[in-house]
């Protein structure tokens, strides 16, 4: 699933919020959906430095996504591996 990117805005002008991406990615994930597609206007631009932004706010918060449905999973299956790994 592809929507808001950080950094980035639709017209309402909160798109590309922390807020806003959090939501969507919990939004998705708990519907059913098979994964959650991250971007952001400095990466997928491409633009100088984006080598540097590879550590921003909406990047933190997807790794707590991350954490929390492997945490699930990793009960579900009955696993006791550490998946809390970034």
């Amino acid at each position: 699933m592809e929507a808001n990117y950080e950094f980035e805005s639709l017209d309402t002008g909160s798109g590309g919020s922390t807020q806003n991406l959090r939501r969507q990615e919990y939004w998705a994930m708990l519907s059913g959906a098979a994964g959650q597609l991250y971007g952001s206007a400095h990466t997928w631009q491409l633009q100088k430095g984006w080598e540097a932004n590879l550590d921003t706010p909406g990047v933190v918060q997807l790794s707590y996504m991350k954490n929390l449905f492997a945490l699930e999973k990793m009960a579900r299956s009955g696993s006791r591996s550490n998946p809390i790994q970034c």
